[in-house]
């Protein structure tokens, strides 16, 4: 124990950015200033690094700017552009005076044509792919979750409540650098109720460095909110109205007020979804408890409707030149109250047959607070001190009522004898959690080519959850059931601390290494007995970043992460699902370990990566396994023996003619993985692939037409195989005049393609000699869905934040769910 804090305390020093400034002015051809021009600072591969406009004096200025290599871009209304030489950041401190430059008034205009955007919808950076959101049309009217659907190599398993990223689980999603650490169920909520238009960008990180978060074994999703710096008040509000099979609308208000030194911002979203899918399963088993061989028709529909409301307030402020104080005050709430049917038909030889008719009634309300204060504090010049406080409160409460009717072959009321074959039921669910995280980081150059980071943090959690069932006597009242009661206690502290060296030798040349240090103290409390649990890793890192050309950039890294169970997991408890399967968590569950080594080229804005990873123990959810007493299924998470994963990935943007541009990302893998929890070991060797794509039309009259779509080739999950699936979505936008707006129509799912088919039993044999088919229709498969919005901004826009600030509690909100 001694060792163990002797080396936190060595690795956790603080985080540190020792950059350079550049200045210059700008002018009319008269020599006279440019005021509100453009300025952006760009990648060797015309990606955006920074953008500011100019002041009434026609100067600018660009802060903090990290070594590398760069050009300038200067644009105004009614004036040609200016694009500057490359030119090289060489040395932290370091101040360029780019001097005066003159843009000559614009002689030739495109009658009708609208120039919106400057950078491509996806980009590829050394450890990330980057969706710029508001550079898609369809962004408006659209919800966060819908982003993510629509984002490379990403799968949102909505049926089993999860995220995938190339195949893999264990992704972490984040908000502003903060992970959400709610039920996946309740994420996806969360995200449904968060307006695609107030992101900025998507960031896909699959090979973070040492200063993040080690949790996350497939990879980070990272959604970036706008954010505005000018001073004045400004911002914009957004309405939407849609309906698919049931009616959905979305409002949205964004302001911000910066004057001086001072900045305050805020935003409050609404959200309303009614809508509906259903699954239909067709097995055949060997069940002792209805009787042997059976023959099982299974059909399931859920009416859900979503009501969200999300309210964010932010204040910061420049104390001086060199120390800033913010901070942050995040609420969320939700009502989804579900209407659940079920049918199930069981046929047992000879002529048997048994009927079951279930409804299920249930609410689900969660609340989710964060406080969030952080200091930046400049040392000297190149040394910066971070320090940051977070507390995260979130509750939730899930009661339902569930109602099961039995009947034979000619439609008479049975009552089959045991507990699995209650009438009345009525379940709870009830989840508090207390988070607190702090956080320091520091940064120092040691010299003109070497930087060196370091930082640590403590992060302290107690939450409880209560769940179970109880079953309805006439005699009695409501009796609770033992075998389903679930009580968890659980206190959790993580300490961590980290180190990173980056090392330019010379200015085509980069590599950043890194060691991160994590030690885990955990406590669970159930009705079977505490456990106590202990753990301690060391995660490298390691980027090399060598710039082969003006244009072009090689990227080679290797990172070593780590998917703990979330808390619920781990827990022992049953759900109801019918009478002979049930949900339970898996107490023996261990953390999944990856390495994962990647080697990636870009030249001109495409950009081209292989990568291999192997995981250790990876996580399935919904796997099947028996009881004891082999009369019962439990669907339960379950570790794998391994999984080695084989990844090629291509981004490759295009501008076929001056008004018509595409992107395009494909991702194929090849797959081999061993399963440890069924019947028989067995192994699988396999390949998919996934494709995205998006064009956009520039159209007179202020009109844009987008079209986009992606496919997602067949892949398993544990034993499971899920075939392929897909869709194609479509948006018109049109332009309101300069302050008018602008209003869209989208349309999701053109052709209702998105249709999920999953096996069970094609892999190796499950338990109780299970077969299945699954066939899930979502929404947008059954009625396609529409959405006409309106947006209207007003005050200056688009200028980068001053601060664009991770915090503390990155790693705090993606453990848990409540299913």
């Amino acid at each position: 124990m001694r060792t163990d804090f002797m080396l936190l305390c060595l690795l956790s020093s603080v985080t540190l950015h020792g950059q350079a400034s550049i200045d210059g002015t700008c002018l009319a051809a008269d020599q006279s200033p440019l005021p509100y021009a453009t300025v952006v600072l760009l990648h060797p591969d015309s990606t955006l690094a920074a953008g500011v406009v100019t002041d009434e004096a026609g100067a600018y200025h660009f802060a903090s700017v990290p070594i590398g290599t760069y050009r300038l871009h200067i644009s105004a209304v009614g004036h040609q552009s200016w694009t500057s030489e490359p030119f090289h950041v060489r040395s932290p401190g370091e101040h360029l005076a780019i001097g005066t430059s003159v843009l000559p008034e614009a002689t030739v205009q495109l009658d009708g044509v609208v120039v919106r955007g400057e950078k491509p919808l996806f980009q590829r950076e050394a450890d990330r792919t980057v969706v710029n959101v508001s550079e898609s049309l369809l962004s408006q009217g659209s919800n966060a979750l819908q982003v993510l659907e629509r984002a490379p190599g990403v799968t949102l398993d909505h049926r089993n409540q999860q995220f995938m990223l190339n195949g893999k689980s264990g992704v972490t999603v984040m908000l502003n650098g903060k992970l959400l650490r709610l039920p996946a169920a309740d994420v996806m909520a969360m995200l449904r109720g968060l307006n695609a238009d107030q992101l900025e960008k998507l960031e896909i990180i699959d090979a973070p460095s040492a200063q993040y978060d080690a949790e996350g074994s497939g990879g980070i999703l990272n959604l970036v909110l706008k954010q505005e710096q000018d001073d004045g008040t400004h911002g914009s509000a957004a309405v939407s109205v849609g309906y698919g099979w049931g009616e959905k609308g979305t409002a949205s208000v964004n302001l911000a007020h910066n004057r001086g030194a001072t900045r305050l911002s805020g935003n409050y979203a609404v959200m309303h979804d009614r809508s509906f899918h259903q699954w239909f399963a067709r097995s055949t088993q060997d069940m002792p408890t209805l009787g042997g061989a059976l023959d099982v028709d299974f059909l399931n529909q859920n009416r859900r409707t979503q009501n969200s409301h999300n309210f964010r307030f932010g204040l910061e402020h420049d104390f001086t030149e060199r120390t800033t104080l913010g901070g942050d005050l995040t609420y969320n709430q939700a009502h989804n109250p579900a209407s659940v049917y079920s049918f199930a038909h069981y046929r047992s030889e000879p002529d048997s047959v048994l009927v079951m008719r279930s409804t299920v009634e249930g609410q689900n309300r969660w609340r989710n607070l964060d406080a969030h204060v952080y200091l930046d504090h400049q040392l000297n010049e190149g040394q910066r001190l971070t320090g940051e406080v977070d507390y995260l409160y979130y509750q939730n409460a899930s009661p339902n009522q569930v109602h099961n009717a039995f009947s034979n072959r000619e439609g008479v009321p049975v009552r089959p004898e045991g507990a699995a074959f209650r009438s009345e039921l009525r379940g709870t669910s009830q989840t508090g959690m207390h988070i607190g995280v702090v956080k320091l980081d520091y940064v120092q150059p040691l010299n003109p080519r070497l930087l060196w980071q370091a930082g640590g943090k403590g992060t302290f959690s107690a939450n409880a959850t209560r769940a179970g069932l109880a079953h309805y006597e006439p005699q009695e009242g409501w009796l609770d059931e033992a075998r389903t009661a679930s009580r968890l206690q659980v206190r959790e502290r993580i300490g961590a601390g980290y180190t990173s060296f980056q090392w330019q030798p010379r200015a085509t040349t980069q590599l950043t290494a890194g060691l991160r240090y994590e030690y885990t103290d955990r406590h669970i409390r159930q009705a079977d007995g505490i456990t106590l649990r202990r753990q301690h890793n060391l995660f490298p890192s390691l980027l090399l970043s060598h710039q082969l050309a003006d244009a072009s950039r090689l990227n080679l890294s290797y990172t070593k992460r780590i998917s703990r169970p979330t808390y619920n997991d781990l827990a022992s408890y049953l759900v109801y699902t019918d009478p002979v399967s049930v949900f339970t968590g898996n107490p023996l569950l261990r953390p999944v370990i990856t390495h994962a080594l990647t080697l990636g080229v870009q030249v001109r804005g495409y950009a081209v990566s292989l990568g291999y990873s192997y995981d250790d123990r990876p996580i399935a959810q919904y796997q099947m396994t028996r009881n004891a007493e082999g009369t019962l299924m439990y669907v339960s998470p379950q570790n794998l023996a391994y999984q080695h994963n084989l990844t090629l990935q291509a981004t490759l943007p295009l501008q076929l003619t001056p008004w018509w541009s595409a992107t395009h990302t494909l991702i194929g893998s090849g797959r081999q993985f061993q399963l440890a929890h069924t019947e028989q070991p067995a192994q699988k060797i396999y390949g998919t692939f996934s494709f995205n794509g998006s064009h956009t039309f520039l159209l007179p009259a202020r009109f844009a037409l987008e079209l986009s779509g992606w496919y997602h080739a067949a892949q398993y999950n544990g034993s499971v195989r899920v075939d392929g699936m897909g869709q194609m979505n479509a948006g018109l936008k049109k332009e309101l005049g300069e302050r008018g707006g602008t209003l869209q129509l989208t349309v999701t799912d053109l052709f209702k393609t998105l249709r999920i088919t999953s096996y069970f039993g094609r892999v190796t044999e499950e338990v109780f000699s299970l077969q299945s088919e699954v066939y899930s229709r979502t929404e947008s498969s059954l009625s396609r869905i529409f959405r006409l919005s309106y947006a209207y901004t007003f005050g200056r826009q688009g200028t980068p934040p001053k601060h664009q600030r991770p915090t503390g509690s990155e790693e705090e909100r993606g453990r848990i769910r409540n299913e």
